[in-house]
């Protein structure tokens, strides 16, 4: 047997009768390496220490390697689509939903454009291909002058099972790992097969079938050795499937590496997990997690629970290195056939790959280990330089076309040349996207605003998730994503400067959440952060068409609120429970009856005003199942008014009770530092949730504000339909202060007013759409008051920075500040955000601003109410004068400063001026005399050093007129 398989006559001689006319200037050729889940390591060992490359070591040495390069869809079928469309996921639609339904070929707009080869082969280029191009059996070959479609992924065990000498629940994961030399053997069958099942020949290591990207790096041979001058220039795209899994490549490479010595930089102590929760990404995304879950819980066995991981990414590093002997076969044989003075050649990947950082393996995610690629230029007069701007997989097309001097198709293409990156130093932008849950027919785009996109700008990355949650990364200093800034209140304008280049993009883009709705920090789909929904006990509810009734007017003598089918599901106790307004009438007659057979006929009487009532029956001679009546009359003079009636089984009132009382508790944090999360317990019936049906999934929760505003949110899957009631009391039967159920983008929020401080309530949570399993969380936040610490003004404009303790964390959609006025009324004045806890507007008018006594905030939520009026910030005229207004610059004061910043916005004679300070009891404690200089007073000198911290009324004196304001000093 020859030592390898190759049959390439036929394509050389296709090859030597395809010369054209010779150019009068010779064109460039390209060749075009593009691999399978190759992570940065593609960069070389001088990017990853942990790599054996030495023919991708020497091409980064000689070439222009870009260093902050990202697919613009970490998943194969969209990024290859992108690449050889050059348009962007955001732009088709086509983020990798059911990548084996919804094709390329099936979009709108991928399917009508003029792919890369159609372009090359239109301009007078031959085109060749060989592996994996497009993503599956999807790459057209009428866009080739020829394809070489012998190439294919493996080999495999036996039915693409796991290798036999692996645990056997790898099988579930698809993981697979082991050198050629280790021939799987299992009962029914010993060897390796190809993809299609068909004997893969192994006789040894140098007599067996070839591999894919073996048959690929001899058809590049076949093509150089038999193209000479007078060809056309000719594109090629060799499509390496390494490293994709499975890792089945010859021993030696293996051999290369230690498994023990693998997991320096790979695994994160905590595993903290980013915002690519299970139910905040792509439909398949938790196989990253459970496939890393596999990998460790298999290890336990060996007393080693990083055994097995070690090992599989002993089996990706060998498939890397594996990837860099064949393209360094690639580069000799264009070297051997003195084409590389005149062959550009571009090497990248579809996508990146986790090894275990974030507590997961594989791709689908914006983070940096499975969006971030090598991306390396190679090719004549190119010197060797790390380029850090960021860049995408689409700016490849236009590259191409420039160095091929190719015009641009017209109107097309998504991305920019990287040549004036390069030699001009030209800013460029990077995107990424990855599928949501959003369920898309085939052949149907998906939609952008519920797709999760990052954004790569200057030195940062942002990621914005369709929940509206992010993360913001510094690629200069954490190049693989590990330390999220955003929370950083310095950093929030760099946040905006993403969101806003997103915002161009997808002008629907979901606004950036506020910080108490982060919560999908953590492993979320195993339970660190989120709980189950469980299957509601045996129903005891009654259902009643229209049993609860409203707001009715119950007019003398007549029994207007009636029921025809109240419906009992148990018999024994019940309670029917009434809340009526009484205007005159001092009785109520509650019957419930079937036929002849009474089972409830009172009269009760009634107090004044509000009433609540509750009255117990037993319905344990009726037949359940079988529909009655309910009847309520009003007998008296006066008028009734029935806000709501209900009929509850009193065995599952006592259940639900004593759930309510063993129920988990929401903490609130004002600061908003930390979010709990609670378990739900095995549970409940809807009771009294307006929109609730019998059988529901949910839990009772309790929270206590530490204000009477609040909020309270819940976060589940998009598939959910959570209901919302919040109680006052441990019976979530009655006593409803607030409902909820929003709907709106697996979100349900509510700003909550008038509560009781200190006082415990309850949150019944149900979800209504019977999704079993559904992952929810809650979070609490007792609001903080806002209070003004400084006002500051210049050229025309004011700044008022709120408390930096209240506002770390917290950031309404609107921040209003009420200008109260010396005449009794007042102004409002909306200033928008710019830093965190800092607002700033223009000036109002002189008239208003020569009335001013006080300004104090308040927070405005959507089209809500205003709420939490702060303390007033004191700018007091004493005597009553017209003249400006005095701000004082700096409240708190710290007692160690020299000057006082105060500011008058005009001063019209230079008058000698005073400075006094008094106590809580008035007594004066600091007394200075000072001369303005010019026309405005400020920085008025003072020492203070020797006042104690406390709160003080500082005056400050003209020859007419006086000011006062509090002042504290610490």
């Amino acid at each position: 047997m020859n030592l390898f398989r190759i049959l390439f006559g036929g394509v050389i001689l296709l090859f030597s009768c395809s010369r054209l006319i010779a150019q009068e200037s010779e064109p460039t050729n390209i060749v075009f390496i593009f691999c399978d889940d190759l992570n940065v390591s593609g960069l070389g060992s001088s990017f990853n220490p942990l790599v054996d490359t030495p023919s991708l070591d020497s091409l980064v040495s000689e070439g222009i390697v870009f260093s902050n390069a990202f697919s613009n869809s970490p998943i194969c079928g969209p990024s290859r689509a992108s690449v050889m469309t050059g348009i962007h996921p955001i732009t088709s639609g086509h983020y990798g939903y059911l990548m084996g339904v919804n094709s390329w070929e099936d979009n709108p707009i991928l399917s009508p454009a003029t792919n890369i080869f159609d372009h090359f082969k239109n301009n007078g280029y031959d085109v060749f291909g060989t592996g994996k191009i497009y993503h599956g059996p999807r790459t057209p070959p009428e866009s080739f002058t020829h394809l070489n479609t012998r190439p294919n992924q493996g080999p495999y065990p036996f039915e693409k099972r796991t290798h036999s000498d692996l645990p056997f629940n790898f099988s579930s994961e698809n993981i697979s790992f082991s050198p050629l030399e280790n021939i799987p053997s299992y009962p029914e069958y010993t060897g390796w097969t190809k993809r299609d099942g068909s004997e893969f020949v192994f006789n040894s290591s140098n007599d067996r079938d070839l591999l894919g990207d073996e048959m690929s790096s001899a058809y590049c041979d076949s093509i150089f050795s038999n193209w000479s001058a007078g060809d056309n220039p000719f594109f090629l795209t060799v499509g390496i499937f390494n490293p994709h899994e499975p890792f089945h490549v010859p021993q030696e490479f293996f051999d290369r590496y230690d498994p023990d010595s693998l997991l320096s930089d790979h695994i994160i102590s905590d595993c903290e997990l980013s915002v690519i929760a299970e139910y905040a990404n792509r439909w398949n995304s938790n196989t990253n997690y459970s496939a890393f879950d596999t990998l460790i819980e298999a290890g336990l066995e060996n007393a080693d629970p990083f055994y097995w991981l070690k090992k599989y990414i002993q089996g990706y590093y060998a498939s890397v290195s594996y990837v860099d002997a064949e393209i360094g076969k690639i580069f000799n044989s264009l070297k051997e056939n003195q084409l590389d003075q005149n062959t550009v050649v571009v090497i990248s990947s579809d996508h990146g790959f986790y090894l275990g950082k974030n507590c997961s393996v594989r791709k689908t995610s914006l983070n940096a280990n499975a969006a971030k690629i090598p991306l390396i230029i190679n090719g004549p007069d190119i010197d060797s330089v790390v380029v850090e701007t960021p860049v995408s997989l689409v700016d490849l097309y236009p590259t191409f076309c420039e160095f091929a001097d190719l015009p641009l198709p017209e109107g097309q293409l998504d991305g920019n040349s990287l040549l004036p990156v390069v030699y001009e130093s030209v800013e460029n932008t990077a995107f990424i996207s990855v599928a949501s849950e959003e369920f898309v027919f085939p052949g149907n785009p998906g939609t952008a605003e519920y797709q999760h996109h990052g954004v790569a700008f200057e030195d940062y990355k942002l990621n914005l998730y369709s929940s509206g949650e992010y993360e913001l990364f510094d690629l200069s200093v954490d190049p693989l994503e590990r330390t999220d800034i955003s929370k950083i209140s310095d950093n929030f304008s760099i946040v905006k400067r993403g969101f806003e280049l997103l915002k161009e993009q997808i002008p629907a883009l979901t606004d950036l959440a506020k910080p108490w709705q982060r919560m999908f920090y953590g492993d979320f789909s195993f339970e660190t952060e989120g709980w189950e929904t469980q299957n509601s006990v045996a129903l005891e509810t009654i259902i009643a068409d229209s049993v609860t009734l409203k707001l009715l007017k119950m007019n003398p003598n007549e029994a207007i609120a009636t029921n025809q089918n109240v419906l009992f599901k148990t018999a024994g106790e019940h309670i029917l429970t009434l809340k009526l307004f009484t205007e005159g009438s001092e009785n109520i007659n509650s019957k419930i009856f079937n036929s002849s057979l009474s089972i409830l006929d009172t009269l009760l009487g009634l107090n004044p005003g509000l009433n609540e009532i509750h009255i117990p029956f037993d319905v344990s001679d009726i037949q359940t199942g079988h529909p009655i009546k309910l009847e309520l009359a009003n007998p008296d003079n006066g008028f009734i008014y029935l806000i709501e009636s209900q009929i509850l089984d009193n065995q599952f009132l006592l259940e639900l009770v004593n759930l309510c009382e063993q129920s988990e508790i929401i903490s609130s944090n004002s600061l908003w530092n930390s979010i709990d999360s609670i378990p739900f317990e095995n549970l409940i019936s809807s009771i009294s949730n307006p929109g609730s049906h019998p059988y529901t999934f949910g839990s009772i929760l309790q929270f206590t504000p530490e204000d009477s505003i609040a909020i309270i949110e819940f976060r589940s899957s998009a598939l959910s339909d959570l209901s919302v009631g919040i109680f006052s009391s441990c019976n979530p039967t009655i006593e409803q202060v607030s409902y909820f159920n929003d709907r709106t983008d697996n979100i349900e929020q509510k700003t909550l007013e008038n509560l009781d401080p200190g006082e415990t309530y309850f949150a019944l949570v149900e979800d209504l759409s019977e999704v079993e399993n559904a992952k929810v969380q809650s979070a609490f936040l007792t609001i903080p008051r806002p209070t003004i610490q400084s006002i500051e003004s210049s050229a025309g404009t004011w700044q008022i920075t709120l408390s930096p303790d209240e506002m770390q964390n917290f950031i309404p959609d609107t921040t209003i500040f009420k200008v109260n006025l010396s005449s009794g009324g007042s102004w409002k004045l909306k200033l928008a955000f710019t830093e965190e806890g800092i607002y700033s507007g223009d000036l109002p008018s002189a008239s208003v601003l020569s009335n001013i006594v006080s300004i104090s905030s308040a927070y405005q939520f959507g089209n809500q109410n205003e709420y939490l009026f702060g303390n007033n910030y004191s700018l007091v005229n004493i005597d009553g004068s017209k003249r400006i207004t005095p701000t004082l610059l700096m409240n708190p004061f710290d007692k160690n400063l020299s000057v006082l910043p105060v500011q008058f916005l005009s001063v019209t004679e230079k008058v000698i001026s005073r400075l006094t300070l008094f106590d809580s009891t008035g007594k004066m404690v600091y007394n200075e005399n000072w001369k303005p200089q010019g026309n405005y007073i400020e920085n008025i000198p003072v020492d203070f050093s020797q006042i104690p911290a406390g709160l003080y009324v500082v005056k400050i004196s003209t020859n007419d007129t006086r000011w006062s304001s509090k002042l504290v000093i610490h």
